[in-house]
């Protein structure tokens, strides 16, 4: 399915989750609002493609903070569900770990009022853009704001066009500032060729983003490793099948 969001000049997927944040001493801290559309299809636990997106968010706006003009381009992110949860408000918090002038690693914890319900470790490069204003938009409303109406891996554009392969189209709707397609959507897009695959809901993720989609639409092919767990790499099908992620899932 693939959705027009041609009414909404300047919103991404990033406007329809719903998350808050604000600064603190390591990096980020706030809430995020996890709602049946961000969850698995039985409702039991959320999508891990969601927390990849908002702790992607957590540890990359620090980044940007800390250095003007400057986007956090996302060079892997590895996230672990530690325990399934429904839908409801978590705290998260980002922490930078080391703060270099060519690589910055990160982290970020995702936790309810007895203890953590996931952990992200996520690498960055930073990247030039004149101009860009840190957790803010050209246009529309603040990022985190909330409105998604269907389920986010509809919501995004992604699509199962085969068992263990699904693409998704590079979209105003699915970019980030920097032009290229934000992390998040990747990992829905491997979320749903790796579930597609092994056929139940994923509890690990483990991504390297390579290169940017220029083209599209982006395609994962997922191979099974073993009952758990499956290789995904992500394509340019547009551009010669470049490739430019490759991850391992686990269910």
């Amino acid at each position: 399915m693939i959705i027009d969001h041609t009414d909404a000049p300047g919103r991404t997927f990033l406007h329809d989750l719903q998350f808050d944040f604000e600064a603190s001493q390591a990096g980020l801290r706030g809430t995020l609002t996890l709602t049946p559309e961000m969850l698995t299809p039985d409702l039991e636990r959320p999508l891990l493609s969601v927390l990849a997106t908002v702790a992607d968010v957590f540890t990359g706006i620090p980044i940007s903070t800390s250095r003007p003009g400057t986007v956090a381009l996302t060079v892997d992110l590895g996230l672990r569900l530690l325990r399934a949860v429904g839908a409801g408000r978590y705290a998260i918090e980002s922490t930078m770990v080391k703060n270099g002038r060519t690589v910055i690693v990160t982290e970020a914890m995702i936790s309810e009022d007895d203890g953590p319900i996931a952990h992200c470790w996520a690498t960055f490069v930073p990247f030039s853009v004149p101009g860009f204003v840190s957790g803010s938009a050209k246009s529309g409303p603040p990022i985190g704001e909330g409105g998604l109406s269907e389920p986010f891996i509809e919501a995004v554009g992604v699509r199962v066009v085969d068992d263990g392969v699904a693409e998704v189209d590079k979209t105003a709707y699915t970019l980030q500032p920097a032009g290229t397609i934000q992390g998040g959507t990747l990992c829905a897009l491997i979320e749903a060729a790796g579930a597609s695959v092994l056929g139940r809901p994923l509890a690990d993720i483990d991504a390297r983003f390579l290169a940017t989609v220029k083209v599209g639409p982006a395609r994962a092919t997922a191979s099974v490793l073993d009952e758990r767990t499956a290789r995904v790499t992500v394509v340019d099908a547009g551009d010669a099948d470049r490739v430019t992620t490759v991850a391992l899932v686990r269910a």
